[in-house]
């Protein structure tokens, strides 16, 4: 680690107390996505402005949504005029999108822009620069849509005007591109169709997706690998509460199991989130987490027993379920580690690095990690990766370490959770030292 890097020294701590769990992302892009497109005024309610949603909201303004924001109890509410894209009869000669690090807010947005525009440019800053788009190039070849991409890194320039027809793309790369075109398609001056032309990876967020639209009066059909997707579709204005987000709740879980006694709120217990799958892994591993008659997650200092998992519909929890598994009894075999590559870091590098230089038992592959677990690992000082969710994991993995342990890039967390630390510190966490760089 670099003297001039920012960093934050962490050490072990008695965890106890409530948390009410941030709001969905995944959920959050969505419907804002949707309030924005519809004609009217909707409210989208228990929002919290990370940089990817902040990312999403700037987008929708430049597309000419109107979004004005109003503070509740530490949380956002949006009110969001639509821009009803079948008003716009005439589009812009071109329009500019800084999509910071945000995959989601970039390959949603990509085939809407130009709706709006004839010509779009997109720029991004840290990995987002190198994140793939190719499903969407190979697109535009199809298409006929000109785009300029130099080097495969952004910015990207794209011309053109999307047409009604079969759209067929790639379904193993991100589910990301797909969400996109499904927004876009009912927009169009006729019927389409999207073919998949592989297996489809991350369903969960496409069913997320559908399920948003219907909300929002896009009716879609799936059928197998296609979606028929009827023309000169409208959004509806609707008011919709962002529930809590499984894929930050693993964070605390992971804190509880390791620290002490927490109880986690605002998670749906019926929910359409893939990463809601975490429940299963908790019972799986006979972890002591107990959900209340009321929603309410209550989770005790415990050692769960180690699993194999296939993680490939829940990518974003792997980070802080394989740290568990490093505390876990037993060996562990986590597979379908692929994608984990082309995250906002090489999260399988990422995980592998770190866990070993806290004295983890773990080996890995091409796409799989083993680890065997240990009752107990050590302090260290660690990269954070630019990756808010590897500097998360790292804070909870200091709850069963001896000594201290030094993460970087403590201010990643902003993309998706702004208020962590002050979260982290409120249930006891303990910060021996925050080096400013």
């Amino acid at each position: 680690m670099k003297s001039n890097e920012k960093s934050v020294t962490l050490q072990a701590a008695p965890i106890q107390g409530s948390i009410r769990i941030p709001p969905s992302k995944s959920l959050s892009h969505r419907a804002l996505m949707g309030a924005a497109l519809a004609e009217g005024t909707s409210s989208i309610s228990n929002l919290i402005l990370s940089e990817d949603i902040l990312a999403t909201i700037e987008a929708m303004r430049s597309m000419g949504a109107e979004i004005q924001m109003e503070e509740k109890n530490g949380r956002f509410c949006a009110e969001v005029t639509g821009t009803a894209p079948a008003a716009h009869k005439e589009r812009l000669e071109r329009m500019g999108f800084n999509c910071k690090e945000s995959g989601s807010t970039i390959r949603f947005i990509i085939p809407l822009a130009l709706l709006f525009a004839k010509e779009a440019s997109f720029t991004g800053s840290g990995k987002l620069v190198e994140r793939p788009l190719s499903v969407y190039t190979e697109l535009f070849e199809q298409k006929g849509i000109e785009y300029t991409y130099p080097e495969k890194r952004l910015p990207l320039t794209v011309r053109g005007q999307l047409q009604p027809g079969t759209y067929r793309l790639r379904g193993n790369v991100s589910s990301q591109f797909i969400t996109g075109l499904l927004y876009t398609l009912p927009l169009l001056d006729g019927d389409s169709v999207l073919e998949l032309s592989t297996e489809l990876e991350s369903k969960g967020y496409v069913d997320l997706t559908l399920d948003m639209l219907a909300y929002f009066g896009i009716q879609i059909e799936h059928r197998g690998s296609s979606f028929v997707v009827p023309g000169n579709q409208s959004y509806k204005a609707r008011d919709y509460a962002v529930e809590g987000d499984y894929s930050q709740s693993i964070f605390f879980l992971l804190a509880g199991l390791l620290g002490g006694e927490l109880t986690i709120a605002g998670l749906a217990q019926k929910s359409s989130q893939g990463d809601a799958v975490v429940m299963d892994l908790m019972r799986q591993m006979q972890a002591d987490v107990t959900v209340e008659a009321d929603g309410r997650v209550q989770v005790r200092k415990s050692r769960p027993q180690g699993i194999e998992a296939d993680c490939n519909e829940f990518p974003d929890l792997v980070p802080a379920l394989a740290v568990l598994l490093a505390f876990a009894e037993g060996e562990s075999h986590l597979t379908n580690l692929g994608r984990l590559k082309i995250k906002e870091s090489d999260r399988l590098e990422a995980v592998y690095r770190n866990l070993k230089a806290l004295g983890a038992d773990v080996e890995r592959g091409e796409d799989d990690l083993t680890i065997v677990g240990k009752e107990g690992l050590t302090g260290a000082s660690v990269s954070g990766w630019n990756d808010h969710r590897m500097v998360m994991s790292m804070a909870m993995a200091v709850l069963g370490c001896e000594g201290t342990l030094t993460v970087s890039d403590p201010d990643s967390v902003r993309k998706s959770y702004p208020d962590f630390w002050s979260d982290y510190q409120a249930l006891g966490g303990r910060i021996n030292e925050w080096n400013l760089g």
